[in-house]
């Protein structure tokens, strides 16, 4: 699972963007200790600029970092919909 998304230059840290980019989650830490949330997951999204760049083993053109209610995401598909529902991903589309 992952998402395709329009990444504009703006928001990478390279300076890079692509109209097909490919958001995967990489790394879920589940039930941290939150100050914000208390019980917490921990999300590390990153970015390639096209699927085909991630299989090719490229460099993410960004990364992004994310604490979440734990109650929020419980599991993969959770954590996709609560991405889905940030301003940077509001219109990606499942992959």
């Amino acid at each position: 699972m992952a998402l395709q998304v329009n990444w504009t230059d703006a928001k990478s840290s390279t300076g890079v963007g692509s109209t097909s980019a490919y958001a995967k989650i990489e790394l879920r830490v589940a039930n941290i200790e939150s100050r914000q949330f208390g019980k917490a997951n921990f999300l590390v999204v990153k970015i390639f600029a096209t699927q085909a760049a991630r299989v090719a083993g490229a460099q993410p053109i960004a990364v992004m970092n994310y604490t979440v209610p734990a109650a929020t995401v419980k599991d993969t598909e959770t954590s996709y919909a609560y991405l889905k529902t940030q301003p940077e991903f509001a219109a990606a589309v499942d992959c």
